[in-house]
Protein backbone atom coordinates (compact mmCIF):
# COMPACT_ATOMS: atom_id res chain seq x y z
CA UNK A 1 0.00 0.00 0.00
CA UNK A 2 1.74 3.16 -1.31
CA UNK A 3 0.00 6.43 0.02
CA UNK A 4 1.29 9.69 -2.75
CA UNK A 5 0.23 13.42 -3.04
CA UNK A 6 0.69 14.63 -6.45
CA UNK A 7 3.52 12.50 -7.83
CA UNK A 8 5.83 12.21 -4.64
CA UNK A 9 5.09 8.91 -2.44
CA UNK A 10 4.48 10.01 1.56
CA UNK A 11 4.06 6.71 2.83
CA UNK A 12 4.03 2.95 3.16
CA UNK A 13 2.35 0.36 4.61
CA UNK A 14 -0.28 -2.37 4.77
CA UNK A 15 -3.91 -2.86 5.53
CA UNK A 16 -2.88 -5.25 9.08
CA UNK A 17 -6.35 -6.18 9.72
CA UNK A 18 -10.25 -6.37 9.45
CA UNK A 19 -12.67 -6.43 12.52
CA UNK A 20 -16.30 -6.58 13.24
CA UNK A 21 -18.47 -5.29 16.34
CA UNK A 22 -21.72 -4.61 17.12
CA UNK A 23 -23.03 -0.91 17.38
CA UNK A 24 -26.49 -0.31 18.23
CA UNK A 25 -28.78 -1.54 15.38
CA UNK A 26 -26.02 -2.48 13.34
CA UNK A 27 -22.13 -3.43 12.91
CA UNK A 28 -19.26 -1.94 12.23
CA UNK A 29 -16.10 -2.67 10.22
CA UNK A 30 -12.61 -1.91 11.44
CA UNK A 31 -10.22 -1.72 9.26
CA UNK A 32 -6.69 -1.32 11.07
CA UNK A 33 -3.78 -0.10 8.91
CA UNK A 34 0.08 0.63 9.54
CA UNK A 35 2.02 3.14 7.79
CA UNK A 36 5.81 4.33 7.52
CA UNK A 37 5.80 8.07 6.85
CA UNK A 38 8.30 9.66 4.50
CA UNK A 39 10.93 12.15 5.14
CA UNK A 40 9.46 15.71 4.18
CA UNK A 41 10.65 16.72 1.07
CA UNK A 42 10.40 19.92 -1.52
CA UNK A 43 7.96 21.69 1.17
CA UNK A 44 5.94 18.54 1.60
CA UNK A 45 5.22 18.14 5.28
CA UNK A 46 1.09 17.60 5.74
CA UNK A 47 -1.29 15.64 4.30
CA UNK A 48 -5.18 14.81 5.24
CA UNK A 49 -6.70 11.16 4.78
CA UNK A 50 -10.41 11.54 4.13
CA UNK A 51 -11.29 7.84 4.48
CA UNK A 52 -11.07 4.68 1.72
CA UNK A 53 -13.87 3.26 -0.96
CA UNK A 54 -14.13 -0.31 0.39
CA UNK A 55 -14.59 -2.96 -2.05
CA UNK A 56 -14.88 -6.57 -1.81
CA UNK A 57 -14.22 -9.66 -3.75
CA UNK A 58 -14.75 -13.16 -3.19
CA UNK A 59 -12.00 -15.05 -3.32
CA UNK A 60 -10.52 -13.88 -6.64
CA UNK A 61 -13.74 -12.63 -8.07
CA UNK A 62 -14.58 -9.65 -9.40
CA UNK A 63 -14.68 -6.29 -6.94
CA UNK A 64 -18.26 -5.25 -5.21
CA UNK A 65 -18.39 -1.77 -3.84
CA UNK A 66 -19.20 -2.00 -0.22
CA UNK A 67 -18.86 1.41 1.03
CA UNK A 68 -16.83 4.27 2.38
CA UNK A 69 -14.47 3.59 5.41
CA UNK A 70 -14.06 6.93 7.51
CA UNK A 71 -11.03 7.52 10.18
CA UNK A 72 -12.86 7.56 13.87
CA UNK A 73 -10.85 10.98 14.09
CA UNK A 74 -9.12 13.33 12.39
CA UNK A 75 -6.09 11.05 10.08
CA UNK A 76 -3.16 13.28 9.39
CA UNK A 77 -0.16 12.01 8.32
CA UNK A 78 2.83 14.36 9.00
CA UNK A 79 6.61 14.56 7.47
CA UNK A 80 8.79 14.64 9.66
CA UNK A 81 12.92 15.09 8.98
CA UNK A 82 13.28 10.93 10.22
CA UNK A 83 10.96 8.17 8.51
CA UNK A 84 8.50 7.71 11.25
CA UNK A 85 5.53 4.84 12.13
CA UNK A 86 1.65 5.54 12.06
CA UNK A 87 -1.31 3.53 12.76
CA UNK A 88 -4.84 4.43 12.45
CA UNK A 89 -8.02 3.01 11.90
CA UNK A 90 -11.13 3.23 9.65
CA UNK A 91 -14.29 2.34 10.22
CA UNK A 92 -17.25 1.66 8.15
CA UNK A 93 -20.53 1.12 9.60
CA UNK A 94 -22.88 -1.99 7.91
CA UNK A 95 -26.48 -2.60 8.82
CA UNK A 96 -27.26 -6.79 9.59
CA UNK A 97 -28.33 -7.45 5.84
CA UNK A 98 -25.38 -6.13 4.61
CA UNK A 99 -23.10 -8.57 6.39
CA UNK A 100 -25.76 -11.22 5.37
CA UNK A 101 -24.87 -10.16 1.76
CA UNK A 102 -20.73 -10.24 2.20
CA UNK A 103 -21.59 -14.09 3.54
CA UNK A 104 -23.57 -14.54 0.03
CA UNK A 105 -20.66 -13.04 -2.03
CA UNK A 106 -18.34 -15.03 -0.17
CA UNK A 107 -20.09 -18.26 -0.78
CA UNK A 108 -18.32 -20.39 1.61
CA UNK A 109 -15.02 -19.23 0.21
CA UNK A 110 -12.18 -16.60 1.66
CA UNK A 111 -12.88 -12.45 1.02
CA UNK A 112 -10.50 -9.88 -0.11
CA UNK A 113 -11.04 -6.40 0.78
CA UNK A 114 -9.85 -3.51 -1.15
CA UNK A 115 -9.17 -0.08 -0.38
CA UNK A 116 -9.01 3.48 -2.56
CA UNK A 117 -7.36 6.01 -0.58
CA UNK A 118 -8.57 10.00 -0.78
CA UNK A 119 -7.79 12.67 0.87
CA UNK A 120 -6.08 16.26 0.48
CA UNK A 121 -2.05 17.74 1.05
CA UNK A 122 0.23 20.25 -0.71
CA UNK A 123 3.66 20.67 -1.77
CA UNK A 124 5.46 23.68 -3.89
CA UNK A 125 2.71 23.09 -6.63
CA UNK A 126 -0.43 24.20 -3.82
CA UNK A 127 -3.14 22.05 -3.54
CA UNK A 128 -3.25 18.15 -4.51
CA UNK A 129 -5.07 15.03 -3.86
CA UNK A 130 -3.97 12.40 -1.78
CA UNK A 131 -4.44 9.19 -3.50
CA UNK A 132 -3.63 5.42 -2.53
CA UNK A 133 -4.67 1.88 -2.87
CA UNK A 134 -4.38 -1.59 -0.28
CA UNK A 135 -5.81 -4.36 -0.03
CA UNK A 136 -6.12 -7.38 2.50
CA UNK A 137 -7.18 -10.75 2.20
CA UNK A 138 -8.84 -12.47 4.99
CA UNK A 139 -9.45 -16.45 5.17
CA UNK A 140 -12.76 -18.08 5.35
CA UNK A 141 -11.45 -19.23 8.99
CA UNK A 142 -10.35 -16.11 9.99
CA UNK A 143 -13.95 -14.46 8.59
CA UNK A 144 -15.96 -16.66 10.47
CA UNK A 145 -14.04 -16.63 13.82
CA UNK A 146 -14.16 -12.60 13.41
CA UNK A 147 -18.23 -13.09 12.67
CA UNK A 148 -17.92 -15.30 16.40
CA UNK A 149 -16.48 -12.12 17.73
CA UNK A 150 -18.88 -10.11 16.92
CA UNK A 151 -21.98 -11.86 17.64
CA UNK A 152 -23.01 -11.69 13.99
CA UNK A 153 -23.22 -15.88 13.99
CA UNK A 154 -25.44 -16.20 17.32
CA UNK A 155 -28.38 -14.97 15.67
CA UNK A 156 -29.78 -17.31 12.97
CA UNK A 157 -31.71 -16.83 9.70
CA UNK A 158 -35.24 -15.60 10.19
CA UNK A 159 -33.78 -13.79 13.63
CA UNK A 160 -33.55 -17.33 16.05
CA UNK A 161 -31.68 -16.25 19.48
CA UNK A 162 -28.75 -18.82 20.53
CA UNK A 163 -28.63 -20.50 23.12
CA UNK A 164 -32.31 -21.53 23.23
CA UNK A 165 -33.43 -22.30 26.99
CA UNK A 166 -32.09 -21.14 30.45
CA UNK A 167 -29.32 -23.27 32.11
CA UNK A 168 -29.77 -27.17 32.51
CA UNK A 169 -32.17 -26.77 29.65
CA UNK A 170 -31.12 -29.97 27.80
CA UNK A 171 -33.64 -30.17 24.93
CA UNK A 172 -33.20 -27.24 23.73
CA UNK A 173 -29.35 -27.53 24.84
CA UNK A 174 -29.43 -29.72 22.12
CA UNK A 175 -31.79 -28.35 19.27
CA UNK A 176 -29.50 -24.62 19.74
CA UNK A 177 -26.26 -26.88 19.20
CA UNK A 178 -27.13 -28.56 16.15
CA UNK A 179 -28.73 -25.82 14.62
CA UNK A 180 -25.30 -23.74 15.03
CA UNK A 181 -23.49 -27.01 13.68
CA UNK A 182 -25.57 -26.88 10.55
CA UNK A 183 -25.24 -22.96 10.23
CA UNK A 184 -21.90 -23.44 10.28
CA UNK A 185 -21.48 -26.32 7.86
CA UNK A 186 -23.60 -23.80 5.56
CA UNK A 187 -21.20 -21.56 6.16
CA UNK A 188 -18.33 -23.57 5.56
CA UNK A 189 -19.70 -24.78 2.03
CA UNK A 190 -20.39 -28.31 2.85
CA UNK A 191 -23.72 -27.63 2.20
CA UNK A 192 -24.69 -31.32 1.78
CA UNK A 193 -23.98 -31.62 5.72
CA UNK A 194 -25.80 -28.95 6.25
CA UNK A 195 -29.13 -30.36 4.91
CA UNK A 196 -28.33 -33.72 6.90
CA UNK A 197 -27.86 -31.46 10.33
CA UNK A 198 -31.12 -30.03 9.45
CA UNK A 199 -32.22 -33.30 10.20
CA UNK A 200 -31.07 -34.06 13.13
CA UNK A 201 -32.78 -30.54 14.27
CA UNK A 202 -35.92 -31.59 13.37
CA UNK A 203 -35.95 -35.01 15.12
CA UNK A 204 -34.32 -33.41 17.99
CA UNK A 205 -37.39 -30.74 18.02
CA UNK A 206 -39.80 -33.13 17.39
CA UNK A 207 -38.49 -35.38 20.68
CA UNK A 208 -38.70 -32.16 22.35
CA UNK A 209 -42.10 -31.35 21.77
CA UNK A 210 -43.79 -35.11 21.15
CA UNK A 211 -44.17 -34.71 17.48
CA UNK A 212 -44.35 -37.92 15.36
CA UNK A 213 -42.98 -36.75 11.95
CA UNK A 214 -44.21 -39.34 9.81
CA UNK A 215 -47.48 -39.27 11.05
CA UNK A 216 -48.06 -35.53 10.55
CA UNK A 217 -46.74 -36.06 6.97
CA UNK A 218 -48.80 -39.03 6.24
CA UNK A 219 -52.22 -37.18 7.94
CA UNK A 220 -51.26 -34.21 5.02
CA UNK A 221 -50.98 -36.96 2.39
CA UNK A 222 -53.87 -38.59 3.22
CA UNK A 223 -56.41 -35.74 4.28
CA UNK A 224 -55.00 -33.41 1.60
CA UNK A 225 -55.07 -30.56 4.12
CA UNK A 226 -58.55 -30.58 4.00
CA UNK A 227 -59.45 -30.26 7.68
CA UNK A 228 -56.39 -30.48 9.19
CA UNK A 229 -56.00 -27.84 11.98
CA UNK A 230 -53.29 -24.81 11.67
CA UNK A 231 -51.54 -27.03 13.84
CA UNK A 232 -51.33 -29.99 12.34
CA UNK A 233 -50.39 -28.16 9.28
CA UNK A 234 -47.16 -26.72 11.41
CA UNK A 235 -46.02 -30.26 12.06
CA UNK A 236 -47.02 -31.33 8.23
CA UNK A 237 -44.25 -28.50 7.20
CA UNK A 238 -41.72 -29.75 9.54
CA UNK A 239 -42.34 -33.47 8.46
CA UNK A 240 -41.92 -32.09 4.81
CA UNK A 241 -38.29 -30.24 5.57
CA UNK A 242 -37.39 -33.98 7.17
CA UNK A 243 -39.14 -35.53 4.55
CA UNK A 244 -36.25 -33.30 1.76
CA UNK A 245 -33.45 -34.13 4.34
CA UNK A 246 -33.62 -37.68 3.72
CA UNK A 247 -31.42 -37.37 0.21
CA UNK A 248 -28.76 -35.73 2.38
CA UNK A 249 -28.95 -38.81 4.66
CA UNK A 250 -28.90 -41.74 2.95
CA UNK A 251 -26.06 -42.65 0.35
CA UNK A 252 -27.36 -42.37 -3.88
CA UNK A 253 -27.71 -46.28 -3.87
CA UNK A 254 -30.46 -45.92 -1.01
CA UNK A 255 -31.92 -42.68 -2.96
CA UNK A 256 -29.91 -40.16 -1.73
CA UNK A 257 -28.11 -37.33 -3.17
CA UNK A 258 -24.49 -36.30 -2.81
CA UNK A 259 -24.34 -33.21 -4.53
CA UNK A 260 -26.14 -29.86 -3.07
CA UNK A 261 -25.78 -26.11 -4.15
CA UNK A 262 -25.99 -23.07 -1.75
CA UNK A 263 -29.56 -22.04 -2.69
CA UNK A 264 -30.71 -25.67 -1.95
CA UNK A 265 -28.72 -25.74 1.60
CA UNK A 266 -30.09 -22.20 2.72
CA UNK A 267 -33.44 -23.26 1.71
CA UNK A 268 -33.58 -25.96 3.68
CA UNK A 269 -31.86 -24.12 6.33
CA UNK A 270 -34.25 -21.11 6.59
CA UNK A 271 -37.31 -23.76 6.84
CA UNK A 272 -35.42 -25.32 9.97
CA UNK A 273 -34.58 -22.19 11.54
CA UNK A 274 -38.11 -20.85 11.55
CA UNK A 275 -39.51 -24.21 12.47
CA UNK A 276 -37.40 -23.24 15.66
CA UNK A 277 -38.06 -20.01 15.84
CA UNK A 278 -42.03 -20.86 15.64
CA UNK A 279 -41.90 -24.08 18.47
CA UNK A 280 -39.80 -21.71 20.77
CA UNK A 281 -41.78 -18.47 20.73
CA UNK A 282 -44.54 -21.08 21.66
Amino acid sequence: MRLTVGSRGIAEGSVQSVGLRPVVGAYEMVFALRLSVSTGRGGLRRASVLGARIAVRPGGGEPSPLGFARPEQPFEVVCKDFVAPLSATLHLRLQANEVARLEALRDAGDLTFDLSFTGDGADEHGEQYLLGDGGIRVPRSEWLQTLRGAGARDVMLLEVPLPLGADGDDGWREVASSLRSAEEEYGNGNYRSCIASCRIVIDELGGLLGRKWSLAFNRLAEDGGGKMTKAQREEAVCAAVRHYTHLAHHAPGDGGEINFTRAEAEFVLRATAAAVRLAWMG
